[in-house]
């Protein structure tokens, strides 16, 4: 697995963190900068510690299914990303979380909702001996600048586009599950 299917695969998982940013800008919620690093932060912590669980998780039973692994991610990536595709093409309007946000229990609520699949993803990565700090970086890059971006955008074009964003990482991640599996076989 090379640095652009890891980025890939972490541009994708941002993609809930900054529907959630977008769907809260799209009622015109204004929010200051500070509150924005907020949630992009406390996302972002509670993304690496999935990560992490994932990845020790991995790593520990690498040696019981090393032989399907392969399997094992296209199912996971493939399960996600379906997931993402659904709730994306489903949501008609924006969700409770555009005026809940502010609460600090909702934000952790939705900081490990929208992070859950992360752990799944360190699962899979710990099979591909990537570097985890790589993985941290690109995650950590990806989370605080897609959630930011996502209150800006939510301000600019509204809610419509926060459905879309989350309907591509979708669609990526059901690709990129595809390639893992295909790859997988043809190694065997």
């Amino acid at each position: 697995m090379g640095i652009l299917d890891i980025l890939l695969i972490c541009t994708s998982l941002s993609m809930d963190n900054m529907a959630v940013a977008i769907a809260h800008s799209c009622k015109g919620k204004q929010s200051s900068l500070g509150f924005n690093l907020k949630v992009a932060l406390i996302f972002c912590l509670t993304g690496i510690v999935c990560l992490l669980l994932g990845w020790y998780g991995g790593i520990h039973l690498e040696q019981y299914i090393s032989f399907w692994d392969h399997w094992a991610s296209f199912f996971i990536l493939f399960y996600i990303g379906g997931k993402m595709v659904l709730n994306s093409l489903r949501q008609k309007e924006p969700t409770a979380c555009c005026d809940e946000l502010i609460k600090t229990k909702v934000l952790f609520i939705l900081a490990l909702a929208t992070n859950i699949d992360v752990f799944a993803i360190g699962l899979t990565l710990a099979f591909y001996k990537v570097s985890l700090i790589l993985v941290l970086a690109i995650l950590s890059t990806c989370i605080i600048s897609f959630t930011l971006a996502g209150f800006f955008i939510g301000k600019k074009m509204g809610f419509l586009f926060g459905r879309k964003a989350e309907l591509f990482g979708g669609f990526v991640l059901m690709a990129l599950g595809l390639k893992v599996l295909i790859q997988g076989l043809l190694a065997v």
